[in-house]
């Protein structure tokens, strides 16, 4: 009843003696859950914003889950609204406390918010009208439960709305102007490029007219620019690694950092469970399971760490350009542990990101000093190890339908033929934290961006540039030669 039907419900009883009938009795009630006040929403416009109040499951009900086991409230806006993500508030109506323990998707003007079972809600937000002053503007919104018909919700209208812009100037010789020019379908993301004009005028006293032969001043917010380099949310580079903690040795940190040197702006994100294989990672799949740690470094470098994500979930939260795979490490020389999961995994994929390139992350092999279980199966070799690695690594691009391969594993290979030795790795395996990390996250650069990292100005704290060096020129070698060992000096 979600959705607002109707639904009748009958009592019946019956009176029995030694088994047979005596008399029968019904009573019936049809009732409907929009006399339960389940969503209400209200609206409060004000100059080119708009306030928006909805007040959901009042009563604090133990309402069914919509949505797998979660119960989500969708709300549509239309599509001249401009949500203002950060102006979102849930609080219990009850209590007056805040919730923020909450989760929202905000896609195509369709917000969604997870919200707590058995507590009556209000959540408000604000949304900017894209539409002009002085012109009669129509908008709507409508709230609804997901997997319901809208119909069941609260919908509010407003067909003959106008607004005025306007402002005010203090008496002060310097006064100062702050115009921001903001990205449409993202109201946090600050832009560059506002284009505006400045007329000289004098006040008489029939109104404000332009001053003839007075200046005029036309402006673009480059200083806008220079303050707010990382600016074009239509030019970021969007990478996610469906991984383990080989993934999080490789891009989660300097990837970002040395593509940024370059002035390419980027959202790095990583799925992590530790030593998760394809054949785990298609069991996440098919039960589309909250499995995974996610971290997410977003355009201005910041991190932020979700758990208990599905692949799913973050294969829809962004436009991905490149998505990655990869094998567990103890397997990685082990292909016929990659199928049939990598292939299915690709697909998987492709559904739900069709643009995105494929990357197969090839990994690298142990120290010869590793105690990892996983050695075993080459013999506790290194070298057998590696050679394995690039074996699979070459089937694997004649089965699956790869668009890049990342050799990190070739370019660690590369780096221990130099005065670094077989000191790539912190524990055996997972890779030493600042010209490890640094070395396969530069491979990761030169293989997606086509630039030689070599040159490079990025650095990460504590590395020499001795290692720095060797780094890039064993990272570009492996892009060059990915099957082949390279000498590093």
């Amino acid at each position: 009843m979600l959705g607002g039907q109707s639904k009748n419900f009958k009592n019946k009883v019956t009176l029995i003696k030694d088994g047979q009938t005596i008399n029968t009795a019904t009573n019936s009630k049809e009732i409907s859950i929009e006399d339960k006040k389940n969503i209400s929403k209200t609206q409060a416009p004000s100059g080119e914003k708009v306030g928006f109040t909805i007040k959901a499951n009042q009563l604090g009900q133990t309402l069914p889950a919509n949505d797998g086991d979660t119960l989500k409230l969708v709300d549509h806006l239309s599509s001249n609204l401009i949500l203002d993500n950060k102006s979102i508030k849930i609080v219990n109506t009850k209590d007056s406390s805040e919730i923020k323990d909450y989760k929202k998707s905000y896609h195509d003007n369709v917000l969604e918010i997870e919200i707590p079972n058995n507590t009556p809600l209000t959540i408000t937000y604000e949304a900017t009208i894209n539409g002009p002053p002085g012109q009669t503007l129509s908008f709507s919104n409508e709230a609804y439960w997901k997997n319901y018909s809208p119909s069941g919700g609260a919908k509010v209208e407003n067909s003959n709305y106008s607004y005025t812009a306007g402002g005010s100037v203090e008496g002060t010789a310097n006064p100062t102007l702050k115009i921001i020019k903001l990205d449409q379908d993202n109201t946090d993301v600050v832009l560059s490029g506002a284009e505006f004009k400045m007329v000289e005028c004098q006040l008489e006293s029939n109104g404000i007219i332009e001053k003839e032969n007075g200046h005029t001043w036309l402006i673009l917010t480059f200083l806008l620019a220079w303050a707010f380099p990382k600016v074009h949310a239509e030019n970021t580079v969007k990478i996610l690694a469906i991984g383990n903690s080989f993934s999080e040795d490789a891009i989660e940190q300097n990837l970002h950092e040395l593509a940024d040197a370059e002035g390419i702006q980027t959202i790095v994100a990583n799925l992590y469970i530790p030593g998760c294989s394809l054949e785990r990672h298609m069991q996440c799949v098919k039960g589309d399971l909250k499995a995974y740690r996610y971290r997410k470094t977003g355009i201005d470098g910041k991190m932020v760490e979700t758990p208990n994500k599905q692949v799913s979930e973050a294969l829809s939260e962004e436009d991905w350009d490149y998505v990655s795979v990869q094998q567990a490490s103890h397997f990685s020389g082990v292909y016929y542990t990659y199928q049939p999961y990598l292939n299915e995994l690709i697909a998987y994929v492709k559904q739900k990101a069709p643009k995105a390139k494929i990357i197969f992350h090839q990994t690298w092999a142990y120290a010869q000093t590793s105690n990892h279980d996983g050695f075993r199966k080459y013999g506790n070799s290194q070298a057998t190890m590696f050679s394995s690695i690039l074996g699979a690594a070459k089937q694997a691009l004649k089965d699956a339908p790869i668009d890049i391969l990342v050799p990190a594993g070739t370019a660690i290979q590369n780096a221990r033929t130099s005065s670094l030795g077989d000191n790539l790795n912190r524990d055996g395996y997972h890779l030493q934290l600042v010209y490890g990390r640094y070395t396969a996250a530069c491979t990761w650069f030169e293989a997606i961006f086509k630039k030689s990292v070599v040159g490079n100005s990025y650095a990460p704290e504590g590395i020499t540039q001795q290692q720095k060096s060797i780094a890039q020129k064993a990272a570009h070698a492996a892009v060059k030669h990915p099957f082949v060992i390279t000498q590093i000096k």
